[in-house]
């Protein structure tokens, strides 16, 4: 009997379908994810974690995150290891391409770009940037398969459509 009832406690009836996730380091120190909802937690460098959490786990995190970090993100999430392997695999991979000087966020020297850059630059508002940030947290999630997500998408779709009206 004993045996059956751990065999229960182990189905994913009981701990719901795993997600898999890609953490920064410092989210998951300063948060302190060591919960049981954590099935299994691999280091793998400097700056990133892969933690296998239970799916419900993961809505808990991006609270947590919004609370203590003030900011959406610190982690992407998978529906299977694979899908978070080949990703990872395909950073390394581009980080291998990109220039020794290469940074994803550069400040704008507005003199030297494009005028069209500077204007719109200038154009830059806190508030809408502010309300963009509060839409896109108010979905639960925004990963591609799960409804909110479809419907985070159709959003996105919808502001640049907006953005982009009457330019070439």
């Amino acid at each position: 009997m004993k045996y059956v009832l751990c065999l229960f406690l182990a189905s994913p009836l009981v701990f719901g379908k795993p997600s898999y996730l890609l953490i920064e380091n410092e989210v998951d120190k300063a948060l302190g994810f060591k919960s049981q909802s954590t099935i299994k937690r691999e280091i793998l460098n400097e700056k990133y974690s892969s933690l296998k959490v239970e799916e419900k786990f993961v809505e808990h995190l991006s609270h947590a995150v919004h609370e203590t970090f003030h900011k959406c993100g610190g982690f992407f999430q998978f529906e299977t290891e694979a899908e978070l392997k080949e990703f990872v695999s395909d950073i390394k991979e581009n980080q291998k391409k990109a220039p020794k000087d290469f940074w994803l966020f550069k400040k704008i020297d507005t003199q030297t770009v494009n005028p069209d850059v500077s204007r719109a630059v200038e154009e830059v508002e806190e508030t809408n940037i502010r309300s963009t940030i509060e839409k896109l947290s108010s979905y639960k999630t925004r990963y591609y398969t799960h409804d909110s997500g479809v419907e985070s998408a159709k959003w996105i779709a919808s502001k640049w459509q907006e953005l982009t009206k009457g330019r070439d």
